[in-house]
């Protein structure tokens, strides 16, 4: 039986669910996705059985994960790759390389969009470069639930140099598509991926997020601010310097100027943080060492 959410706490006693088989989570997740249907709508109790599979993250979670992936019901195929998404992330991630392996196979041969969808999720939550052709193929797809699945985890497959530099030509340019994508969640997602998650720089990596700039959707011109504030591109000092301005600056760009650490930034940060508490830390930790700006402690 599901619980009504208006009766369960937000952070619950889980002895029960720890006290659960296996076999009866995944009954309990199987139950959860055919009664709620879009994650959307999911009330919170109804991710407890996954967050606890994905707790244990053990040899016997991860073989019924893949039983259930390669399932008849696309509704439990769709569980099976939700459960390997994040299985054992209290350790850092269990069968990592494995789970790959299975989602890719099945990806191969699914047709379901939702199986789709939660199989791009698992593979930018796995964040292997052996998910990366998958992605690229899955970033052309006719669903835009699915490109955006992509979008939001494509920057973690990215092959990264013994260096650690993460510029991936083939994981760039399939950005560079999903960020001019008609859907404005995938455009908000890939520039927030290009442009703060990955630390490629290239003239043509700049054209494309100043190109997001006057974006009819804010959260991505947002994303573009920051993408071109991360790499100290002038282009982006005044509309940064608004939207700190603004009251309603989010972390994102307190970062972005922290990041840039230009003492231009000094005043309006110092201001930031009187009308909004929430983002003070983040205002005070962005003024630039040695700085001293008014009625900052």
């Amino acid at each position: 039986m599901i619980p009504d959410n208006a009766t369960v706490p937000d952070r619950p006693d889980r002895r029960d669910l720890s006290e659960r088989s296996v076999a009866a989570l995944f009954a309990l997740a199987i139950e959860q996705e055919t009664h709620f249907g879009a994650r959307d709508k999911w009330p919170q109790p109804a991710w407890y059985a996954y967050q606890e599979l994905q707790y244990r993250g053990t040899a016997e979670v991860f073989e019924a994960a893949c039983r259930a992936l390669g399932a008849d019901d696309p509704t439990v195929r769709g569980v099976g790759a939700d459960v390997l998404a994040q299985l054992g992330y209290p350790q850092g991630g269990t069968f990592v390389a494995e789970a790959v392996d299975a989602l890719v196979k099945r990806a191969r041969d699914e047709e379901h969009p939702g199986v789709l969808e939660a199989i791009a999720f698992a593979l930018g939550h796995r964040a292997s470069p052996a998910g990366r052709d998958t992605l690229f193929s899955l970033a052309r797809h006719t669903s835009p639930e699915i490109r955006y699945a992509v979008a939001t985890g494509l920057w973690a497959v990215a092959i990264k140099s013994a260096a650690g530099d993460d510029d991936d030509p083939e994981v760039v340019a399939v950005h560079l598509e999903l960020m001019r994508d008609p859907d404005p969640q995938v455009r908000n997602w890939a520039t927030f991926g290009l442009g703060t998650q990955l630390t490629a720089d290239t003239a043509e990596i700049r054209a494309a997020l100043t190109d997001r700039l006057p974006d009819p959707d804010e959260e991505t011109r947002e994303a573009a601010v920051c993408g071109l504030a991360n790499r100290r591109d002038e282009a982006a000092f005044q509309p940064l310097l608004e939207y700190l301005r603004s009251g309603s600056a989010g972390v994102g760009c307190i970062q972005a100027a922290e990041a840039w650490g230009d003492a231009r930034f000094i005043d309006v940060l110092t201001r930031v943080r009187d009308p909004q508490p929430d983002v003070a830390p983040a205002a005070e930790a962005a003024i630039p060492d040695g700085s001293a700006p008014r009625g900052l402690t």
